[in-house]
């Protein structure tokens, strides 16, 4: 039940900093609820078959997956600083501000 509380609290961070597709996080966020669900029944419930038990993790275990892949083959999409949007913007010549002729 505490992992379940540490996916929902790295993907909403994930999800609103945008340094991953929003698509990941959001596949997390519903994946958790299948995954909670099999650690109740777990811990309160009767016994329950071992498909339907892995029907309720898989989800979650291959969100983990996609997001582990990408953060290993492309990393962070790191936010633009404001100080460099205003660097490359184009002055009134049409170059970029602070570039020489």
């Amino acid at each position: 039940m505490f992992f379940c509380l540490s996916v929902l609290l790295l993907n909403h961070r994930l999800y609103r900093s945008r340094l991953v597709p929003r698509w990941i996080p959001v596949w997390a966020l519903l994946a958790v609820v299948p995954y909670l669900a099999d650690a109740l029944l777990a811990v309160l419930g009767p016994s329950v078959p071992p498909a339907v038990r892995a029907a309720l993790v898989v989800p979650l275990a291959l969100n983990e997956m996609a997001l582990a892949l990408r953060l290993l083959v492309r990393g962070f999409a790191a936010p633009e600083a404001p100080h460099t949007a205003r660097a490359t913007a184009p002055g009134p010549e049409g170059r970029p501000v602070g570039s020489t002729p």
